[in-house]
């Protein structure tokens, strides 16, 4: 990024762009300069807003979502990712929403350093906060709305937060996209939210699937996924031609990791241009019969210990194994980072 000014980067997603090359009009809602608007939604209906994308899937879905809102909300929006972003036009926008996941304070170490630096500059070209909107009624000069929209997927070994107490802006932690609320209700002032309640929301909803799982305890948690993990390993062997690095040059994970971790990834043409048409369809073939492989054979590592914990409703026969254990380890990892006071309020039997 770099602090030049220069001309608006282009629009993904976007329906409508405004011109906003020339100076800045400020809309005053309801009338006069210093009128109160006869309804919140004045405040930000054609504002101009930036959604800052962060890595990861994740991300991705809640930018959707807060697209999603702002469109439906008659809001401009323009979608960058975070190290894409040119900090000479961040004045341009009335409000910015920076999506990430939860960054770790080692490894996300240069995702931490822009996100922060993007955050002081959006503040230093509109110094004013949503404070000053709202008790002027109207949207003025040099004043922008920020919200960190984070998702959360419990805590684990790596530390606590390090985006709490980030410089210039609200946050809004969100445990699942569905979880989202109405970005917009802070116009309206309502309260922002406790953090800790997204967490425990979905703490909940993974806690009722494992139970339907047959799993009974923390205990359970940590031994079930502590199997899986050995799984991971087994198939990292060089035996297993087939299961090891299905999708080389694409992903390094094995067979049963892209079940757990990266269930969207399956073989390309595109990524296998020198296999034929048919070895291709064989490899597509090969690819799907072995995620149903690794899943039975991990499945039957974990009976070995816990044989009640079972696909719900008698499914161990159908289609959708490897969706559904997909599910079930996401939401015993899920339960396994949540700290252990919040652990302590999924109401385990």
């Amino acid at each position: 990024m770099t602090d030049a000014e220069v001309p608006p980067p282009g629009i993904e997603g976007s329906a409508r762009a405004p011109d906003r090359s020339g100076p800045e009009v400020v809309a005053v809602a309801g009338g006069a300069a210093g009128a109160r608007p006869s309804r919140p939604e004045d405040l930000y209906r054609d504002a101009y807003a930036l959604v800052v994308r962060g890595p990861g899937l994740p991300s991705e879905r809640l930018v959707q979502e807060v697209v999603s809102q702002c469109e439906a909300h008659g809001v401009d929006v323009v979608v960058q990712p975070v190290a894409d972003v040119r900090l000479g036009t961040l004045g341009r926008y009335d409000m910015v929403f920076l999506v990430l996941e939860v960054p770790h304070t080692g490894r996300d170490a240069k995702i931490i350093h822009v996100s922060v630096e993007l955050l002081k500059e959006y503040r230093r070209r509109r110094p004013e906060k949503l404070g000053a909107i709202l008790q002027a009624g109207r949207r003025i000069p040099g004043a922008g709305a920020v919200r960190l929209v984070l998702w959360a997927p419990g805590r684990d070994a790596d530390g606590p937060d390090p985006t709490v107490g980030w410089p210039h802006c609200t946050r809004k932690v969100v445990a699942d996209h569905r979880d989202l609320g109405d970005l917009f209700e802070v116009y309206r002032g309502g309260p922002d939210d406790d953090p800790s309640e997204a967490l425990i929301l979905h703490g909940r909803r993974c806690w009722a699937l494992l139970r339907s799982w047959g799993v009974r305890s923390s205990e359970e948690v940590s031994e079930i996924l502590r199997i899986i993990l050995d799984c991971v390993s087994h198939y990292d062997d060089e035996r297993f031609s087939t299961t090891r690095r299905p999708l080389r040059g694409v992903s390094d994970h094995n067979r049963l990791k892209l079940v757990l971790e990266e269930p969207q990834l399956k073989p390309r043409s595109q990524d296998f241009p020198r296999i034929d048409g048919k070895t291709y369809e064989r490899k597509k073939t090969n690819f799907k019969e072995s995620g149903a492989k690794v899943v039975r054979y991990t499945r039957e590592k974990i009976n070995d210990v816990y044989p009640w914990v079972s696909r719900p409703n008698g499914r161990d026969k159908t289609k959708g194994s490897v969706a559904e254990f997909h599910e079930f380890y996401q939401a015993l990892t899920y339960v396994s980072n949540l700290p252990a006071e919040f652990r302590q309020r999924l109401n385990e039997p």
